[in-house]
């Protein structure tokens, strides 16, 4: 039966060989990649003193990106899913705030911000050489979304010495956030059932009130107040141990995916998280520091990457509200210096993030699942770095530097839904570098070589269109690096 209906599609998806595992082979089709991306940024920092204890600080910035980029995003020599984007942002800041010490043991910062940020991004989606562009009837579609953000916010930090060991820390934030948008999904081609007999280059995303295609436009308001509140202790010199409870707001935003109905443009609301966070870090010895923690994050309303199903699309990839969900671990760094020129430094952590309520969603695969108790894609459990150099004089003036260093992860899984194919290995990658350089910093030279071993990893996956696609890490390499100090 697929063989009849999709005849071409078919014949593109069963020639193509499934991926080795090697990180030097690639495949895409004959599109042009060629990134054309400008990014401008302007800043203004002016600081006057009110009195010798308090100062004025003005913060000023303007920065605007523009974008034209070709993604293959099936790893194919045909054409499953291209994307096109082309796309803007202009932003501006503006911050006053006046900070200083009220008394001896007391500091402050009292002030107020507001931003206007513009986007407006267009997708242009060719799949027309997979099933879905046959199901859709039309070879691409386009995606157009733009907003207008609004942001104020009026805070407050200060930090109060109850003792000489005891630091008390504490702030407020309040914000608020207006956006304005506009977005639909664009008829390309002729005219379809899909289209609703809509013309090409016009909005087809039906309103489901009126049943009309057309522009979505919508507006998303919302406010938080963010907190924080610490203790540091120093009981000796070298040595700080801390606790911190915090709370905070990531804000909301609409999804820019090729919506057939009005309602699948509903935005994704702000998430809130509560921390909880004790540490130490100690110099135990001249040669010898330690820093560790543990913390503790509750989630309400994560924004965390899922699906949404659009027939005849199948299952789009959108930030969704996770309603409950966490993350603990823990961290430790060591940094060892048993002799004059080795440096031994060392870091290990520990994360178990899950989804803590029931939330029943798709998966790539168009399966509905309840996520409770799943682990949040993309976060292995167990990650690790090492690093050991060692310099010696080889003259009065130069220096010989050797150093290798080491990186691990375990493994995970690239989406939700824990689908075998995604699943990312752990793996571990070694690097080396040797060079000299002048004992007074001034130059150096060096040679390195990445990834040792050509260990083969992956760090992300995919379903797209029709084809699983691995995003695979860099292979062996290696090369020279001739650093010069011009400022003396």
């Amino acid at each position: 039966m697929i063989a009849t209906f999709f005849p071409d599609q078919t014949a593109n998806l069963l020639s193509q060989p499934i991926g080795p595992r090697n990180n030097r082979d690639v495949d895409f089709s004959d599109a042009d990649y060629k990134r054309d991306n400008d990014y401008f940024q302007a800043n203004v920092r002016i600081d006057y003193d009110l009195t010798d204890d308090l100062t004025l600080t003005s913060l000023s910035s303007y920065n605007t990106f523009n974008m034209d980029q070709t993604i293959d995003n099936d790893g194919a020599e045909f054409v499953s899913l291209e994307q096109r984007t082309v796309g803007e942002i202009e932003s501006f800041f503006q911050e006053l705030r006046i900070a200083g010490n009220l008394t001896s043991d007391l500091y402050f910062v009292l002030g107020a911000n507001v931003s206007d940020d513009e986007t407006s991004e267009l997708n242009i989606d060719d799949f027309s050489e997979s099933f879905i562009g046959f199901a859709a009837g039309a070879p691409s579609f386009n995606i157009v979304a733009d907003s207008e953000i609004f942001t104020y916010a009026f805070f407050g930090n200060f930090e109060y010495s109850l003792t000489e060991e005891l630091t008390l820390q504490g702030g407020l934030r309040y914000t608020e956030s207006d956006n304005d948008f506009e977005g639909c999904t664009v008829a390309t081609g002729p005219v379809t059932p899909l289209t609703f007999g809509v013309s090409d280059g016009d909005c087809l995303t039906l309103n489901t009130a009126t049943f009309t295609p057309g522009l979505v436009s919508s507006n998303l308001k919302e406010d938080n107040v963010s907190w924080r509140f610490g203790l540091d202790w120093k009981p000796s010199e070298g040595t700080l141990i801390y606790g911190n409870i915090s709370r905070g707001f990531k804000a909301g935003g609409y999804p820019l995916l090729a919506a057939v109905f009005s309602p699948q443009l509903d935005p994704t609301t702000q998430e809130k998280v509560t921390a909880y966070e004790v540490g130490f870090k100690a110099s135990l010895s001249n040669e010898v520091q330690l820093n560790g923690a543990v913390y503790h994050y509750d989630y309400v309303d994560q924004q965390l990457l899922g699906f949404v199903p659009i027939p005849p699309f199948g299952n789009n990839l959108t930030l969704l509200n996770v309603p409950q969900s966490e993350v603990q671990g823990a961290e430790l760094q060591l940094t060892w210096r048993p002799m004059e020129g080795l440096l031994i430094s060392s870091a290990a952590s520990y994360v178990d993030a899950e989804v803590t309520e029931s939330f029943i969603t798709p998966d790539a695969l168009q399966v509905d699942n309840d996520l409770l108790g799943e682990a949040i894609p993309n976060t292995p459990k167990w990650q690790f770095a090492g690093d050991v150099s060692y310099t010696w004089p080889v003259s009065d003036d130069l220096e010989a530097v050797l150093g290798v260093s080491l990186s691990s992860r375990s493994s995970t899984n690239a989406e939700f839904g824990e689908i075998p194919t995604l699943d990312i290995d752990g793996y571990t990658l070694v690097d080396w570098r040797a060079g000299l350089q002048s004992r007074d910093g001034r130059w150096m030279l060096s040679a390195w070589m990445r990834n040792l071993g050509n260990t083969f990893y992956t760090s992300n996956a995919s379903i797209t269109s029709d084809t699983i696609v691995e995003y695979t890490g860099q292979p062996r390499r290696y090369g020279l690096t001739l650093t010069y100090n011009f400022g003396g």
